[in-house]
């Protein structure tokens, strides 16, 4: 499967500089003004840090959210957190088959937050997760044997849906008043329902109109349900502005 990076970079950039630009206007404003609750944005920066920076041996990052959201109440230290992953693919490889995939999360959740000295920030939390995957393929093959043509069309498809909960921690850093930079760790719990339909059919036309046409169709049905426990290391990095 091919990620979209080089795009997932730019946008990410582009969407960074504008609360950047935006939040350091309001911040002039409103230097000396005590908010009850403070809201961040954070971008997932890890495809923007690699095509920044070379990393030979960098980490696979299996944390699926690319945007997150926090409301803090800053009087007691409780947040509410929420998290939106999503990925969106084609690709064609070099036996012509064609796979689309797409790739969907989504987190709600509470926790609490508490501020240890003037730069570090600590969180723990428990999620509700959700997601959904669909990938599609679709394979034709045509093949000229002189005395007869073979020729195939298949079709696969496969959507995975899951649910269940998470326990996460955070640990950011303030770098500026309006600007943080930190990553998460979590244990998550997932029950997950997949299924898989595929249709395979096969044509053998005879050069000889005189012969008949065979012709073969396969078609597979499968249905899995599956319960997993993972843990997700604290590889991704996330920038926040805080507003």
């Amino acid at each position: 499967m091919m990620k979209n990076f080089p795009l997932i970079g730019v946008i990410t950039l582009v969407i960074a500089l504008f609360f950047m630009n935006s939040t350091n206007v309001r911040a002039q404003a409103d230097s000396n003004r005590v908010h009850t609750f403070d809201h961040f944005i954070s971008l997932q920066g890890n495809e923007l840090l690699r095509q920044i920076v070379s990393f030979d041996d960098s980490p696979d990052v299996r944390n699926p959210y690319l945007f997150k959201y926090t409301l803090r109440h800053n009087n007691t230290g409780f947040v509410f957190n929420a998290g939106f992953g999503f990925s969106d693919s084609k690709v064609t490889d070099e036996n012509d088959v064609e796979t689309h995939v797409e790739m969907n999360d989504l987190r709600l959740g509470l926790g609490y937050q508490k501020k240890l000295g003037r730069v570090i920030e600590a969180g723990v939390g428990i999620d509700y997760l959700v997601g959904r995957d669909r990938i599609e393929t679709i394979s034709i093959s045509v093949q000229d044997f002189q005395s007869f043509i073979d020729s195939s069309y298949a079709t696969s498809k496969q959507v995975n849906r899951r649910s269940g909960f998470g326990l996460q921690g955070s640990l950011s850093f303030v770098i500026a008043k309006w600007i943080t930079v930190g990553t998460e760790f979590s244990i998550q719990y997932i029950k997950a329902e997949e299924g898989f339909n595929a249709i395979n059919k096969r044509y053998s036309i005879p050069a000889n109109p005189d012969n008949q046409t065979t012709a073969t169709i396969t078609v597979v049905n499968e249905k899995d349900d599956r319960t997993t426990s993972e843990i997700i290391l604290p590889v991704a990095i996330f920038i926040g502005v805080r507003f």
